[in-house]
Protein backbone atom coordinates (compact mmCIF):
# COMPACT_ATOMS: atom_id res chain seq x y z
CA UNK A 1 0.00 0.00 0.00
CA UNK A 2 2.69 2.66 0.39
CA UNK A 3 3.53 2.36 -3.64
CA UNK A 4 -0.08 3.26 -3.61
CA UNK A 5 -0.08 5.79 -1.50
CA UNK A 6 2.92 7.53 -3.28
CA UNK A 7 1.19 7.41 -6.36
CA UNK A 8 -1.64 9.89 -5.38
CA UNK A 9 -4.46 6.31 -5.05
CA UNK A 10 -6.21 6.25 -1.44
CA UNK A 11 -5.97 2.13 -1.59
CA UNK A 12 -8.09 0.17 0.08
CA UNK A 13 -7.97 -3.68 0.50
CA UNK A 14 -10.13 -6.61 1.18
CA UNK A 15 -9.37 -10.43 2.20
CA UNK A 16 -11.17 -13.13 1.55
CA UNK A 17 -11.07 -16.56 1.84
CA UNK A 18 -12.74 -18.70 -0.57
CA UNK A 19 -12.84 -22.39 -2.70
CA UNK A 20 -10.54 -23.10 -5.30
CA UNK A 21 -13.03 -25.37 -6.29
CA UNK A 22 -16.84 -26.54 -5.92
CA UNK A 23 -16.60 -27.63 -1.91
CA UNK A 24 -18.40 -31.04 -2.11
CA UNK A 25 -15.61 -31.77 -4.71
CA UNK A 26 -13.46 -34.10 -3.57
CA UNK A 27 -9.77 -32.47 -2.35
CA UNK A 28 -10.96 -28.87 -3.00
CA UNK A 29 -8.57 -26.89 -1.24
CA UNK A 30 -9.41 -23.17 -0.68
CA UNK A 31 -7.06 -19.71 -0.50
CA UNK A 32 -6.82 -16.07 0.47
CA UNK A 33 -7.35 -13.48 -1.87
CA UNK A 34 -6.09 -9.78 -1.09
CA UNK A 35 -7.46 -7.15 -3.73
CA UNK A 36 -6.04 -3.62 -3.07
CA UNK A 37 -8.10 -0.97 -5.30
CA UNK A 38 -8.75 2.89 -4.99
CA UNK A 39 -11.40 3.99 -3.27
CA UNK A 40 -12.53 6.84 -5.18
CA UNK A 41 -12.25 5.36 -8.79
CA UNK A 42 -12.47 1.82 -7.70
CA UNK A 43 -10.00 0.55 -9.87
CA UNK A 44 -8.39 -2.44 -9.33
CA UNK A 45 -4.36 -1.58 -8.34
CA UNK A 46 -3.12 -5.53 -7.00
CA UNK A 47 -3.54 -8.70 -6.26
CA UNK A 48 -1.77 -11.19 -3.36
CA UNK A 49 -2.98 -14.96 -3.82
CA UNK A 50 -2.08 -17.53 -1.08
CA UNK A 51 -3.19 -21.20 -1.64
CA UNK A 52 -2.50 -24.78 -2.80
CA UNK A 53 -4.97 -23.77 -5.98
CA UNK A 54 -5.16 -22.10 -9.14
CA UNK A 55 -3.51 -19.20 -7.43
CA UNK A 56 -1.84 -18.32 -11.24
CA UNK A 57 -5.14 -18.31 -12.60
CA UNK A 58 -6.41 -15.45 -9.90
CA UNK A 59 -3.43 -13.42 -10.31
CA UNK A 60 -3.82 -13.77 -14.21
CA UNK A 61 -7.11 -12.57 -14.42
CA UNK A 62 -6.08 -9.59 -12.18
CA UNK A 63 -2.82 -8.52 -14.32
CA UNK A 64 -5.43 -8.40 -17.15
CA UNK A 65 -7.43 -6.21 -15.34
CA UNK A 66 -5.46 -3.83 -14.37
CA UNK A 67 -3.39 -3.13 -17.76
CA UNK A 68 -7.45 -2.92 -18.98
CA UNK A 69 -7.57 -0.04 -16.21
CA UNK A 70 -10.62 -2.06 -15.47
CA UNK A 71 -12.72 -1.42 -11.42
CA UNK A 72 -13.63 -3.85 -9.01
CA UNK A 73 -17.14 -3.36 -10.41
CA UNK A 74 -15.94 -4.51 -14.05
CA UNK A 75 -15.45 -8.19 -13.07
CA UNK A 76 -18.97 -8.61 -11.93
CA UNK A 77 -20.61 -8.64 -15.99
CA UNK A 78 -17.72 -11.15 -17.01
CA UNK A 79 -18.52 -15.00 -17.45
CA UNK A 80 -15.68 -16.95 -16.24
CA UNK A 81 -15.31 -20.96 -17.12
CA UNK A 82 -17.27 -23.15 -14.65
CA UNK A 83 -17.18 -26.60 -13.68
CA UNK A 84 -17.75 -28.20 -10.31
CA UNK A 85 -13.63 -29.99 -10.57
CA UNK A 86 -11.82 -26.19 -12.04
CA UNK A 87 -13.96 -23.65 -9.74
CA UNK A 88 -17.24 -22.41 -7.92
CA UNK A 89 -20.28 -21.25 -9.63
CA UNK A 90 -19.38 -17.64 -8.79
CA UNK A 91 -15.26 -17.29 -9.42
CA UNK A 92 -13.05 -16.60 -6.73
CA UNK A 93 -11.99 -13.57 -8.38
CA UNK A 94 -15.52 -12.35 -8.86
CA UNK A 95 -15.96 -13.47 -4.93
CA UNK A 96 -13.15 -11.06 -4.07
CA UNK A 97 -13.92 -8.03 -5.84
Amino acid sequence: MPQALSEGYDPATVVCVTDDKAHYYPGSPSFATKLTADRATRRLLGIQVLGAGAVDKMVDIAVTGIAAGMTVDDFDTLDFAYAPPFSTAIHPFTQAC
